[in-house]
């Protein structure tokens, strides 16, 4: 989903709820595929007559939240619940039950973090953590 605000910023939410995309190259390589498809998109939609606005490259967006979770292997049959705790200025883990598209719950664990860094250095700092060459 792509919002366009009047502050000349644009929001660009990736859901990826019944397909994950995981923490791997193969991950990366998926994710920027689709966030390529959106700016190119972006970039069609944004051009009118003679004036072209630049948009730019997806790997240069600024990550301000992402999701990474855990689903548990078994179904649950309990009453629906959500509880989080703020565990750091920067992250939110919450642990709910999550109905999926075949009717089915299951339990989720969610680390909710704020990066807010551009997408190439959030995801080598995901990747590599805290290692330095």
């Amino acid at each position: 989903m792509v919002t366009v605000h009047s502050t000349n910023t644009v929001s660009v939410v990736v859901s990826c709820s019944y397909l994950p995309i995981a923490v791997d190259i193969a991950g990366v390589i998926r994710l920027s595929n689709a966030l390529s498809v959106a700016e190119e998109r972006l970039g069609n939609i944004t051009s009118n007559g003679n004036i072209i606005l630049s948009i730019p490259d997806c790997l240069k967006w600024v990550v301000t939240l992402w999701h990474f979770g855990r689903d548990s292997l078994v179904t649950f049959s309990g009453d629906k619940f959500n509880v989080s705790w703020e565990i750091a200025e920067y992250a939110l883990i919450t642990a709910y039950s999550k109905e999926w598209e075949n009717g089915k719950t299951r339990v989720r664990i969610e680390r909710q973090e704020y990066p807010r860094k551009s997408l190439a250095e959030a995801l080598e700092e995901k990747l590599n953590g805290d290692r330095t060459n």
